[in-house]
């Protein structure tokens, strides 16, 4: 597996020490070139609704240079 980009998470009602499903953001294409890895990479929660998250990662493209993947995962409210 090349440089791939991950997550999982964990809602505060959920039993303590479990993470849900992981989730793929993307699937690297090839193997790296040697360089640093992840300078670049971090994660926040979104300043307009407080719930939802943007992540921006790493990932190596075909030639095993670095590219950019940015998502933003949506985090539903739940009812407490």
């Amino acid at each position: 597996m090349y440089i791939s980009p991950r997550l999982t998470f964990r809602r505060a009602s959920d039993p303590p020490g479990e993470m849900r499903d992981i989730v793929k953001l993307g699937e690297g294409l090839g193997p790296t070139n040697g360089v640093a890895w992840g300078d670049y990479s971090g994660s926040v929660v979104d300043g307009d609704n407080l719930t939802d998250l943007w992540t921006v990662q790493s990932i190596a493209d075909s030639d095993g240079k670095g590219d950019t993947i940015i998502v933003k995962v949506p985090m539903p409210a739940t009812s407490r």
